[in-house]
């Protein structure tokens, strides 16, 4: 069984090793809900938030795939299926999920 921890370092840059990857925004997912969720109401939010949901669980999942990618350089598609949509309707962020992944290969 594969159990790789991802190390996140404070610059956004991630360690895999002793190898420092190239710097990717691990922030995308929140950066983007956090952009939708401005100058809304909290029920004017939910309403976008669940019409344009396809789009956010599109920029959840690329978030989840670019951290496996960098931080495991495994495509997510090469590897066992994970309950994407569960977790992202579970509230779980990307940078966790990715995690998870990383301890739960086989």
């Amino acid at each position: 069984m594969v159990n790789s921890q991802m190390n996140i370092e404070e610059d956004g840059q991630q360690q895999v090793g002793h190898e420092v990857q190239e710097h990717i925004d691990i922030h995308s997912y929140v950066n983007y809900y956090t952009n939708q969720k401005t100058n809304k109401t909290q029920e004017e939010f939910e309403v976008f938030y669940y019409a344009n949901q396809a789009t956010f669980f599109g920029i959840w999942k690329e978030n989840v795939s670019n951290l496996v990618l960098r931080n495991l350089e495994l495509n997510v598609l090469d590897i066992p299926d994970f309950p994407y949509y569960d977790c992202f309707t579970e509230g779980i962020m990307p940078d966790q999920m990715a995690q998870h992944i990383a301890n739960n290969l086989p």
